[in-house]
């Protein structure tokens, strides 16, 4: 969740207003889109002080302040910007896509701006974009309508990696994400230009080159406004030809397509991890359920095989038992079998004789007792 804003940039500044100042004498304009608003100027010093400070650090984004004077032409009462002074931002939260302005961050430009620049204004802020071309952001939108409010505060994004460059700024209270706006370079330090963006439509000529066109080419290099047009006497103006304008435009054509396309194809790749990802989730619990299945099915199996093996043994034992009675009643029909029929009269005879001694009745002829049976029967 973005937070909200806790430091307002100079806003009693506002409330001075412009400052009558002429126009720079020697200027060189980079003219992207034409607009009737405030003209930016900054000088190749700072242009250069910039450049180095957002190149140190190619791994995440980098940012500071830009400082000038905000002026209003004497003659044709146009107001615009002069950029002659940067500070760079401190105690920011920084990654490859992001950059974060903290209240640290805003109370050491408020010291820095009232002890080194306290007659300039913060005209805007600059920041890095290390790879991924020059837009303004969700969050950098965020930062330019909460932070920097005022009409003539701007916006330049770099980035380093490309060679890209571009400024936006507010027009009819919208700013742009996408839209670069035109400037004006102030060849402070030499007279040729030191800007060599890869995204620019057409690099201008040198100073000395332009004070050599006459102001009767001014329909091939026509001045952006007519307002301008009286006080601007010794420069000429440089845009380009209508072929090279529509190879500009599907440039940027182009350029503004495949953030789109970039961003559709990681929108359809993020569909498909999900998607994946949920085919992966229903896959794993199938698997699970189908070995829980498994297992149970050998459980079972163990069961009835354990039950089947119980079944088995308590059939031979019954067969062993069988066997054996069958055995015994083969032998004792085989013994009976074996039997002589002499050996069954003698039984039977012997059988008779006891029951009839058992039942016959003494006689007085035979012996009293065994005294008596000794003596008649001496051995």
């Amino acid at each position: 969740m973005i937070k909200k804003p806790m430091i307002r940039i100079l806003s009693t500044d506002a409330q001075n207003g412009p400052s009558a100042r002429p126009l720079p004498s020697q200027r060189l304009l980079y003219t992207m889109h034409e607009e009737k608003s405030i003209d930016i100027h900054i000088t190749q010093r700072v242009y250069q002080i910039i450049v180095d400070h957002v190149s140190l650090d190619m791994n995440r984004e980098t940012g500071g302040f830009l400082l000038g004077d905000y002026c209003e032409d004497v003659e044709t009462y146009i107001p615009y910007i002069v950029i002659d002074s940067s500070l760079e931002a401190l105690h920011t939260k920084a990654a490859l896509c992001e950059l974060e302005f903290t209240n640290r961050t805003f109370s050491s430009l408020y010291e820095e701006h009232q002890g080194r620049f306290p007659d300039k204004k913060v005209l805007g802020w600059y920041h890095s974009h290390p790879g991924h071309g020059v837009f303004l952001s969700d969050r950098d939108i965020f930062i330019h309508e909460n932070y920097f409010r005022e009409t003539y505060q701007i916006a330049l994004v770099l980035d380093p990696r490309r060679n890209e460059g571009g400024f936006f700024k507010w027009i009819d209270n919208r700013i742009e994400p996408r839209v670069l706006r035109s400037f004006y370079e102030i060849p402070d330090l030499k007279q040729e230009t030191l800007i060599s963006w890869q995204n620019l439509p057409t690099p201008p000529k040198t100073y000395a080159k332009q004070v050599e066109e006459k102001l009767s080419d001014k329909e091939k290099y026509p001045i952006a406004g007519d307002a301008q047009e009286s006080s601007i006497k010794d420069v000429a103006i440089v845009d380009e030809p209508k072929e090279q304008k529509k190879k500009v435009l599907k440039k940027e054509k182009k350029r503004f397509t495949f953030p789109l396309v970039q961003s559709l194809f990681f929108f359809i790749l993020t569909v498909l991890m999900v998607i994946l990802f949920y085919n992966i989730n229903i896959i794993r619990q199938e698997a699970v359920q189908f070995r829980n299945f498994i297992k149970m099915r050998s459980v079972k199996s163990d069961v009835a095989d354990q039950s089947r093996d119980d079944q088995i043994t308590r059939a031979v034992e019954a067969i062993n038992n069988l066997d054996r009675k069958l055995n015994e009643h083969f032998e004792h029909i085989l013994k009976k079998e074996n039997s002589t029929p002499d050996d069954a009269q003698n039984k039977n005879d012997k059988s008779e004789e006891k029951k009839k001694v058992l039942n016959r009745e003494p006689d007085s002829n035979e012996p009293a007792n065994e005294t008596e049976l000794a003596e008649d029967y001496p051995c």
